[in-house]
């Protein structure tokens, strides 16, 4: 994944033009590596990142962030339209039918929450983090599975 999140701030922020910053975390991650191990859980990583790039790769910026999560920077797109792609993302993640590699054992359905915020006046790349991350948590309060 790319790793130029902080230039295309300062290039977006210079431009002027709108654009959002996304965390994704994975739902109750803890508990498929838990149930399955750490390699399963390495496989849904794969899965979800490379799922998350190919949708929207051709937008922005597309990063692992930690442990389950992915950070997201989208240049020249409003939040609403930001909204809009993160809906079909996580559909399409929810709808994946996943099983293990070696026994083709069902892992269930694994959904994910995203935090998103948009660039305004004054802000640096910490005020856009800590927005997209309360935007997270509150995805993860109200039910997870959701964008906020």
């Amino acid at each position: 994944f790319d790793t130029n999140g902080p230039l295309l701030v300062d290039e977006a922020t210079a431009s002027g033009l709108p654009y959002v910053m996304m965390i994704i975390d994975i739902d109750h991650f803890k508990s498929v590596n838990d149930r399955f191990g750490h390699q399963i859980g390495d496989e849904i990583l794969k899965f979800v990142g490379t799922f998350i790039n190919s949708k929207l790769k051709e937008h922005g910026t597309v990063s692992r962030y930690g442990g389950e999560e992915f950070a997201i920077i989208l240049p020249n797109i409003t939040i609403e339209t930001a909204r809009a792609l993160l809906e079909d993302v996580k559909e399409g993640i929810a709808g994946a039918r996943l099983v293990t590699s070696k026994t083709n054992k069902p892992i269930g359905t694994v959904t994910v929450s995203f935090g998103v915020s948009n660039w305004a006046d004054g802000d640096d790349i910490d005020t856009l983090f800590e927005r997209a991350d309360q935007q997270l948590y509150e995805a993860k309060s109200a039910g997870r599975n959701l964008v906020r």
